[in-house]
């Protein structure tokens, strides 16, 4: 939000200011100032509300081929803000919560559908088969296939 936004395009906050006479006149117009600004901090998204959006988006599009920047680009935030900001409130990196939220999604296909491990791989966002093997077994300590036997 902008001054503009905030007090109108043709509103001069210094010919404001200067036109104040007595410290008591500059006291008050700088709390009301301050009071407006509060209240349109107060009707912005907070950053919470950033993650939230951001996680619904990872929630509902693990299956894309998605990186930082296009997350970071549905918030309208630098993706490295976006990181920072992410990590410190989630306690994982963007990265790290979309591969849980991946390897999630393919432990409930591989339970619960009798689709390929190939089929499973490009429904979760990985191009590769081999890729994604790696990726499970890596997590979870054993292949896809072998999951499946246990747990079907």
């Amino acid at each position: 939000m902008n001054t503009n936004q905030l007090f109108g395009p043709n509103h001069n906050l210094f010919r404001e200011l200067a036109a104040k006479e007595t410290i008591h006149a500059i006291h008050q117009w700088t709390c009301g100032i301050v009071r407006k600004i509060s209240e349109a901090l107060q009707q912005q998204p907070k950053r919470n509300g950033y993650i939230e959006i951001v996680k619904a988006y990872m929630d509902q599009n693990y299956h894309l081929d998605l990186s930082v920047e296009t997350i970071s680009e549905q918030v309208n935030l630098h993706h490295a803000y976006l990181s920072r900001m992410f990590k410190q409130e989630v306690g994982k990196t963007l990265l790290e919560y979309l591969t849980v939220k991946r390897l999630e999604a393919s432990k409930v296909l591989l339970r619960e559908t009798d689709h390929t491990i190939t089929e499973i791989a490009a429904n979760i966002g990985y191009n590769n088969a081999n890729s994604f093997i790696r990726f499970f077994k890596r997590y979870e300590g054993l292949t896809p296939g072998d999951y499946r036997k246990a747990n079907g």
